[in-house]
C-alpha cells in the first residue's frame, strides 16, 4: 500500500468523525444531593404515602356508611317505617365514624412525622 493511499483513507476517516463534546468547559457544577436531602425527600415521600393511605381508608369508610344508609332506608320504606327519623340517626352515626377516622388519620400522621424527625436526627448525627 502506498503512502498516498494510506493518507487518503485516513483523511476520509478523520473527516467523518464527530466531536465528542460540544462544550469543552462548564461554568457550573452539577447539583448532587447530600445525605440529609436524600433522607428528607424519602421521609416526605413516606409521609405523603401515609396521608394518601389514610385518606383512601377514610373515603372508603364514608362510602360504606352511605351505602349502608341507603340500604337501610330502602328496607325501612318497604317495611313501612318513616325514613326521616331513622335517616337522621344514621347520619349522626356516619358523622361519628367520620370523626373517628379523621382522628385516627391525624394520629397516624403525627406518628409518621415523629418517625421522620427521628430518622432525620439520626442521619444528621451520623453525618457530623
Amino acid at each position: 500500500m502506498s503512502t498516498r493511499t494510506l493518507i487518503t483513507s485516513q483523511w476520509r476517516n478523520l473527516r467523518n468523525l464527530q466531536p465528542l463534546a460540544t462544550r469543552t468547559f462548564t461554568t457550573t457544577l452539577p447539583h448532587r444531593k447530600t445525605a440529609v436531602e436524600t433522607v428528607t425527600d424519602t421521609v416526605k415521600d413516606a409521609a405523603k404515602s401515609v396521608d394518601r393511605t389514610v385518606s383512601k381508608v377514610a373515603i372508603k369508610g364514608l362510602e360504606g356508611v352511605e351505602k349502608v344508609n341507603e340500604v337501610v332506608t330502602d328496607a325501612a320504606e318497604k317495611v313501612g317505617i318513616k325514613s326521616n327519623e331513622k335517616g337522621d340517626e344514621f347520619e349522626v352515626d356516619a358523622k361519628a365514624i367520620k370523626t373517628k377516622a379523621e382522628v385516627k388519620g391525624d394520629q397516624m400522621k403525627r406518628g409518621a412525622k415523629q418517625g421522620v424527625r427521628q430518622a432525620a436526627d439520626r442521619v444528621k448525627d451520623a453525618a457530623s
